[in-house]
């Protein structure tokens, strides 16, 4: 993500959200326009990766953990192959309205099927911090009661495991794991081991923020999750690249903003158009 244009775009979020005019429907169709596109251009980097590395998402279900509005999904929803589908999770109650509102909207729900939970290690229920100012930066408590703040409201949200998610739904084989909880990616993984056990290929591409997993544990506890379980890791540009990382030793610390996308999978990725 280029750290200017960010910048500006939650600045203009966060005046404009205050006015209430995302209450009107015009303009929060607007509003998730112009976020498509922003995703699309400066920070997603799933669009290209689908084109670049089409076999990642082939022959399988894909799961989308921290779904948002649904931007990923609806690029996972076009890159699936038919039979299919796309599970999406989200646990805020405004983002997950919106994830609904956009699936029906572009008639894509015979493909992604939306659930509102938070994904941890254990299922029950958990406050969620929720950051008025950018609908992205939710996240999961560390500890109950513990991050409310003058400015952060908490909501009470249900959480489950993939694994328990990925049962219920009837979801076999699973190609594809996205995972952007804000720092809660460790938990996440640690709940899907029978998931991974199950489908050795399916491929995983986390948001990786040393600084923000640290709230919830050790950051290298990425590096000894995956590293045993026999994956490779790559970076995933923003063009849909991938660059060779030593799953071993994950980077302690990272420049402005703070994360990069990290794929591990045990099979070596093949390249599709460019």
């Amino acid at each position: 993500m280029a750290p200017d244009v960010a910048g500006a775009g939650l600045w203009l979020y966060r005046h404009v959200r205050r006015t209430g005019v995302f209450s009107l429907p015009p303009a929060r169709r607007a509003f998730e326009f112009a976020y498509g596109r922003y995703k699309r251009h400066f920070e997603d980097p799933f669009w290209a990766l689908t084109r670049r590395h089409p076999s990642l998402f082939a022959g399988g279900h894909i799961v989308d953990v921290g779904a948002n509005i649904g931007y990923t999904a609806g690029v996972f929803a076009a890159a699936i192959e038919p039979g299919f589908r796309v599970l999406a999770f989200e646990p805020s109650s405004e983002n997950f309205h919106q994830l609904q509102r956009s699936i029906a909207q572009r008639g894509l729900a015979h493909v992604i099927v939306a659930r509102r939970a938070g994904i941890a290690d254990r299922a029950g229920t958990m406050d969620l911090v929720l950051n008025p100012d950018h609908p992205g930066d939710h996240h999961l408590a560390a500890s109950s009661g513990g991050e409310a703040a003058a400015d952060r409201a908490i909501e009470r949200v249900p959480v489950i495991t993939v694994d328990e998610a990925v049962r219920a739904a009837g979801a076999s084989p699973i190609a594809f794991i996205k995972i952007d909880v804000q720092g809660y990616e460790l938990q996440v993984c640690r709940g899907m081991t029978g998931t991974l056990d199950a489908n050795p290929t399916a491929a995983v591409v986390l948001e990786y923020s040393p600084d923000s997993l640290k709230q919830y544990g050790d950051p290298e506890g990425i590096s000894r999750f995956f590293a045993p379980r026999g994956y490779a890791a790559y970076r995933v540009t923003q063009r849909g690249g991938l660059e060779a990382l030593d799953v071993h030793a994950l980077p302690g610390a990272l420049p402005a903003p703070g994360y990069i996308d990290i794929l591990f999978t045990r099979v070596s990725p093949s390249t599709g158009p460019a």
